[in-house]
This record gives C-alpha cells, structure tokens and sequence, in this order.
C-alpha cells in the first residue's frame, strides 16, 4: 500500500469509534465519544508541535543539521559492499522471513496502533488509549509526513535498480532513502518500548523494528543508509511525542553537538 493511503486507513480506522460514540441515549458511548474527540484534538495538536520543533531550534541545533547529514553521507560510502553481502547470503529460507517480517512496517504496525487505541477506549483504560495516540502521532509524523517529504526531495534509486548507491534524482518518483516501512516501525515500537517496564521487553520491541529494517535491505528495497536515517527519524519522533504528551512542556527533536560529540536528542 503507499504511503498516503497507510495514513487515510490509519484515521479512518480511528473515527468509527468516535463516531459510533456519539449516539444519542447512551451515555457512556457519548462519554467515550467525548474522549475519542479529545484524542483526536491531541493528536492534531501534538502532530503541530513536533514539525514545529525546528522553529525552536537555536544556533547549536541548526549548526547540526549538516553535521549529521555529513554523517549519513559518510556512512552511505558502506552502502554498496554491505548489500553485496546481504546479496550473496541470501536464502529462500532469509526471503520467506523477510516477506513475514515486512508488514510490521506497514500493515500490521498501524493495525496494532488502531486496536491499542480502540481496546483503551473501549475498555476505558486511559494508559492504553495514551499509548495508541501517541503511537498514531508519531506514525502520522514520521512515517507520513516528514519520510515521504524526504523521499521526494531526495530522489535516490533503489538498490534492486542496479545504478549504485549514488543515483539521486529529486521529484523522480525514485523513494529509497529514507525508508517508509522502517520508519513507521520504529515510530510505533519508541512509544510502546516507553510504556514497557522491563528491559527485556523495550529490547525486544526495537529488536522487530530492527527486524522490518533488515527484511527491507534482503529484499533489496533498502540500502543500510536508507534503514539507519529512517531508525532515527521514527525513534526520535516517538520519543518526542512521548516526553510531551506526559506534561513535558516544549519537548520536541533536535540535533545536538557538544564537547561529547554529535547525536540526535530530545528539547524540552
């Protein structure tokens, strides 16, 4: 499915509860259509606050944004020989996997962040109605806003195009870089690993993000330059959204350099 039709699913999966909510004589389905639109409401509102953040950003944070650029640049320069491994090692056995493995970063992602939502509502259980707005946040912002913008503007072939790992024609239709299945991943599994209480299970979330990365690089969809921007952009965003939705006033997402070195992290 592409991109945009994932996040027209995504929202009008969501309103059938809000709207079946509101029907007049029954007083806990309007109570839970009341919340439904206060979700809703949250959601547009935490979606603005996060593209937003780059208005906030100062002079460290803008001066950064090269920075890490320069950064996947340089790791891009790996991109070729570590997919002429994936190619070489690759088995029926590998492809079945990846191909099962996949729609964790489309189909299945938004179903679990859909039913997290809908079984909070239904349920009244305000931590798991939380969760799935945040989850829907993030995915809206990262894997439907900002990756797809990327991939436009960026234009790179993909590696199953077989013209390397530098061809990059902006507003080509070419979308490698970042990628979309690897983002929505990470975007959902930042805010559930953030609800997860023990290590195990936050290490076990990231683990089937990291899983949809490598199934999208065995099928030649994805260059590891593609899967590690798209990592970041998904983890970050959830993250952001997270911190703010807990009372966190200003959180959002900016590059950072410091006496310690150069990364990615939350602005409060």
């Amino acid at each position: 499915m592409r991109g945009r039709g994932r996040w027209l699913v995504l929202l009008l999966a969501l309103l059938p509860a809000g709207v079946g909510a509101q029907q007049p004589g029954d007083s806990a389905r309007q109570g839970r259509g009341r919340e439904f639109v206060e979700d809703f409401a949250w959601g547009v509102r935490g979606t603005v606050h996060v593209l937003e953040a780059p208005a906030r950003w100062g002079r460290g944070e803008w001066a950064a944004v090269p920075a890490l650029g320069i950064a996947l640049a340089s790791l891009s320069g790996a991109d070729e020989p570590v997919q002429r491994a994936v190619d070489r090692n690759r088995t029926g056995t590998a492809d079945r996997a990846a191909r099962r493995i996949e729609p964790l970063g489309a189909q299945y992602s938004i179903g679990l962040v859909v039913a997290t939502y809908g079984a909070g509502l239904a349920a009244e259980q305000p931590a798991l109605r939380r969760t799935g707005v945040e989850a829907a946040t993030s995915s809206v912002v990262a894997a439907g806003i900002v990756t797809p913008l990327l991939k436009r503007l960026v234009g790179r072939t993909r590696p199953w195009g077989g013209r390397g790992a530098f061809d990059f024609h902006s507003l080509s239709g070419n979308e490698s870089f970042p990628s979309g299945h690897t983002t929505q991943a990470f975007a959902a599994a930042s805010v559930f690993a953030a609800e997860a209480r023990p290590l195990w299970a936050k290490a076990g979330i990231y683990g089937l993000a990291g899983s949809v990365a490598a199934a999208r690089m065995v099928h030649d969809a994805h260059f590891l330059s593609d899967i590690v921007a798209a990592g970041i952009i998904g983890t970050v965003t959830g993250r952001a959204v997270v911190h703010w939705r807990r009372g966190q006033a200003g959180a959002g997402l900016a590059p950072y350099v410091g006496g310690d070195g150069l990364g990615v992290e939350l602005r409060f």
